[in-house]
């Protein structure tokens, strides 16, 4: 059994700390409190032995029954509750599940717990065991859940503390499994410089989404291009997610060029918890990058081109008039003084 004492981790048990519904994820074992102090454990069992999380592949319509151990390590007898609930990724890529005040729709739902309530003495262990059982309509894939200790308390404040304990559930429904990430939403955001040669990096959001059956962890990079270049992003990572969810990550990636208009692609490439790699996918979408300190240059430089052959055409226009009328003016005269001669 691991050791846990203030402290937040990834790990296989779920430690939640709830204070007016608010919660976070924790590594497995022990929950600690001032002289408040419990563990729990995955029973050892046909199921095995010394397991992390309870890991199940069941068909529609069968269950699954197994045990979950709770051990008091402080010194005073110790009131827990115990439930199943439903399991979610965090805005910070943890898994969470939901509280007593949520309604479970899944694992939380198919779950049933021996007791819903325990009261340990100091060094006392209980066993309780549950039983999953799958309906016969559900969805084959993967889902996600957990066996809950809580301890609720009031403080001098008026504030409640829930505090929680538990073991993951990762559960299969036996059946056809479809493993599918998306890029949902690309958008890239990117401010030129004024001038062409100074590089700014770019920022790109990208949202992911589950639409298939299976639970797929990802990385991603995203990669802008332009005339002759191009930059690529470091890889990030897209957490387990569990099917129907989503999530939004910002990349950023330096070195861009402001050549007008460039191509930003994203990549992601899934895998499964077991390390399979799925199918990369992957989405673009045009970036305006204009230098407008250059084409200021250039429209300025236009402007006066095209005001210097204005005044160069209107100047030859001009002269070409002043001639015409020399001309005129000449033949007039001649016209004059032949017809005085005549006369």
């Amino acid at each position: 059994m691991h050791s846990f004492r203030s402290r937040i981790a990834g790990g296989a048990a779920i430690v939640l700390l709830t204070v007016v519904a608010a919660a976070g994820v924790a590594a497995p074992g022990w929950a600690a409190s001032d002289d408040v102090t419990w563990g729990v454990r995955a029973a050892d069992n046909d199921h095995g032995t010394e397991r992390q999380n309870f890991t199940y592949v069941v068909d529609p319509g069968e269950s699954v029954d197994d045990t979950i151990e709770v051990t008091n390590h402080g010194a005073d007898d110790l009131a827990l509750e115990l439930y199943a609930a439903d399991g979610f990724t965090t805005s910070s890529g943890q898994l969470d599940v939901l509280t007593p005040g949520e309604a479970s729709t899944e694992i939380g739902a198919w779950t049933t717990v021996e007791t819903s309530s325990l009261l340990l003495e100091p060094g006392e262990s209980a066993a309780v065991p549950f039983q999953l059982a799958v309906p016969e309509n559900a969805s084959p894939g993967d889902y996600a859940g957990a066996i809950v200790s809580s301890l609720q308390t009031s403080q001098d404040s008026g504030l409640s503390v829930d505090r929680r304990l538990g073991i993951r559930i990762h559960l299969q429904v036996g059946g056809e499994l479809a493993p599918a990430l998306e890029i949902a939403d690309f958008t890239v955001e990117y401010d030129a410089a004024m001038w062409p040669f100074v590089t700014n990096p770019a920022t790109a959001e990208v949202t992911v989404h589950n639409s298939g059956n299976a639970r797929l962890a990802a990385g991603q990079t995203v990669t802008l291009s332009g005339l002759f270049w191009s930059s690529t992003s470091e890889p990030t990572q897209v957490p387990q997610l569990l099917p129907g969810e989503t999530w939004t990550t910002s990349i950023e990636v330096t070195g861009i060029i402001p050549s007008v208009y460039l191509t930003a692609a994203g990549e992601l490439v899934p895998t499964r918890p077991d390390g399979e790699v799925e199918d990369a996918v992957a989405a673009s979408v045009g970036v305006w990058a204009v230098p407008w300190l250059l084409f200021g240059m250039i429209a300025l430089a236009a402007l006066i081109a095209v005001a210097l052959t204005w005044a160069a055409k209107r100047r030859r226009r001009h002269a070409k008039q002043a001639e015409q009328q020399r001309i005129s003016d000449a033949v007039d005269a001649a016209l004059k003084e032949r017809d005085s001669a005549t006369t």
